[in-house]
């Protein structure tokens, strides 16, 4: 195994949202509740504070998201999770009501992080989705 190979795992940890929240909670940092969820799952038996967000845990451009306000919802959302998902993973996390959009990105080459930003979204209103300030 190559070295450059050996590497690659650890960048999997920040692209794949259960491990990467499975890694906060290891370094002891903050991060959303959460239940990682595949399609043998019992949701019944999760202790769930809604609202919740359901994302498959392998999958960018907002494919697969939908914020949950019901029981009746989760279900189906979980389905549409599962199947975005090339892993059959979930992610249910909690919704955190606030007036803050965070968004983070990195360039990533040879398993090295090259560059990374933090940004803050300012949106014009509570309809806009396009920022317009960073």
């Amino acid at each position: 195994m190559s070295k450059k190979e050996r590497k690659l795992p650890n960048i999997k940890i920040l692209d794949e949202k259960h491990k990467f929240r499975l890694l906060l909670n290891e370094l002891g940092l903050p991060c959303p509740q959460y239940y990682i969820v595949d399609c043998s799952a019992d949701l019944s038996k999760l202790n769930i504070k809604l609202p919740v967000v359901v994302k498959p845990v392998d999958c960018g451009g907002n494919r697969g998201i939908t914020k949950v306000s019901n029981f009746c919802e989760l279900k189906n959302a979980v389905m549409v999770a599962l199947q975005e998902s090339s892993a059959n993973t979930a992610i249910i996390e909690e919704f955190i009501v606030s007036d803050l959009q965070v968004n983070g990105d990195c360039v990533i080459i040879d398993s090295k992080v090259k560059c990374a930003f933090l940004g803050k979204y300012v949106y014009k209103n509570k309809f806009s989705i396009i920022p317009y300030a960073t």
